[in-house]
C-alpha cells in the first residue's frame, strides 16, 4: 500500500493551524518559517522570515538552545522557561534544519 503524498501547501496549512508555536531556523539562526501561533505569541514584527532569531528572545539562553539543534547526532532538546506567570515549554527538533516548538501554559 502506498502512502498518499502530501504537498507542501497542505502540510503548511496543517502546521499553521497547530495550537503550539513552531519556528524553523537555519544554521545561522535565521528564521525560515513561523506558524500562526508563534506569530501571535511573539508578535509578527519580532520574528521575520530571513532575519536572525532576535537576540533577546525571552531568555539570553534561547539562541544557544537553538544552536544545540545543529550539534552532531542531536535529535531533540527540551527546555522550560518561566515568562511572568506563564511557563513556556520548548522542544527543539533537529532535522537538517532546526525547528522550535513552543507550548504556553499558565500557572
Amino acid at each position: 500500500m502506498t502512502r498518499p503524498k502530501i504537498g507542501v501547501n497542505e502540510l503548511t496549512a496543517v502546521v499553521d493551524r497547530l495550537p503550539d508555536g513552531i519556528v524553523a531556523v537555519d544554521r545561522d539562526l535565521a528564521v525560515s518559517y513561523v506558524n500562526l501561533a508563534a506569530k501571535r505569541f511573539f508578535h509578527p514584527q519580532r520574528l521575520t522570515i530571513g532575519a536572525p532569531l532576535p537576540p533577546a528572545w525571552f531568555d539570553p539562553e534561547l539562541p544557544s538552545f537553538a544552536r544545540t539543534l545543529f550539534e552532531p547526532r542531536r535529535s531533540s532538546v527540551d527546555k522550560e522557561l518561566r515568562v511572568g506567570d506563564e511557563t513556556l515549554n520548548l522542544v527543539g527538533i533537529s532535522a537538517g534544519r532546526g525547528a522550535l516548538a513552543m507550548r504556553r501554559t499558565s500557572c
